[in-house]
C-alpha cells in the first residue's frame, strides 16, 4: 500500500522532476505527518469500533488503515484532502521563509 501511495504523493505534488533520493525523503516526511494526522483523527474514524479490536493493530499503521477503510467508505478521499492540506501548508511555509 505504501509504495502505491508514495507514487500517488509524488504525482500529486508534482515531484517527478526531483532525484529519487529527494523524492523518497519528501515522501517519508509527508507520510510521517500524514500518519500523525490520521492518528489524531482516529476517534472520528473508529469511534464505534470495539477497543479490543484496535489493541492488536495499534502499532501497525497499514493494518489500521485497512480497518479505517472498512469503517469509512470515502477514506481515500480524506487521505487526498490531508495531502492537499499538507501541500498548502508547505507552500505557505516556503513563501514565509523566502519573504
Amino acid at each position: 500500500m505504501q509504495e502505491s501511495f508514495s507514487k500517488d504523493i509524488i504525482a500529486y505534488l508534482e515531484l517527478e522532476h526531483l532525484p529519487a533520493d529527494e523524492q523518497a525523503e519528501i515522501v517519508a516526511q509527508i507520510m510521517e505527518l500524514l500518519q500523525k494526522r490520521i492518528l489524531m483523527r482516529l476517534p472520528e474514524f473508529l469511534g464505534d469500533v470495539d477497543p479490543q479490536i484496535l489493541r492488536p493493530i495499534a502499532g501497525d499503521f497499514e493494518r489500521l488503515i485497512k480497518l479505517i477503510k472498512t469503517q469509512v467508505p470515502n477514506f481515500d478521499e480524506i487521505l487526498k484532502e490531508e495531502v492537499a492540506t499538507i501541500q498548502q501548508e508547505l507552500k505557505e511555509a516556503a513563501e514565509t521563509t523566502t519573504a
